[in-house]
């Protein structure tokens, strides 16, 4: 499996787990596998990802906020370099409301542009 603080690239991720080689958050047989975040997008990650409101971002944010289980989650270092941060697992999403506009707020995002913010725990 992956070792914590190592850094990894897209394809042996992939190698690993399957999905998708550029999806932030890759599935497989309707199950997320990873997590590949930047913080570009998601500035708290791991352990908070604000997931977009695109076409197939939308849908797939919405199956993260009912998965089971933990995933690998990497955070991107450069080009090429995904950083092994743990498993984790959801702990809990917000769609709207006071909680969900303060986690948004300060990160460079807008609110219209973000469809879920999920707030991720890790594993035991």
């Amino acid at each position: 499996m992956f070792l914590i603080g190592r850094e990894y690239t897209r394809n042996e991720i992939y190698s690993e787990v399957g999905g998708s080689r550029v999806s932030c958050l890759p599935t497989r047989s309707g199950k997320i596998v990873a997590a590949c975040l930047s913080q570009d997008f998601s500035p708290a990650a791991p352990r908070v990802l604000l997931c977009g409101r695109g076409p197939k971002t939308g849908p797939t944010s919405e199956l993260l906020t009912h998965q089971q289980g933990s995933i690998p989650v990497f955070i991107k270092r450069a080009a090429g370099r995904w950083e092994f941060h743990g498993l984790f697992q959801v702990l809990e999403s917000l769609s709207s409301g006071p909680r969900f506009e303060r986690f948004i707020s300060g990160s460079g995002r807008s609110i219209e542009s973000v469809s879920h913010v999920v707030l991720f725990e890790p594993s035991q």
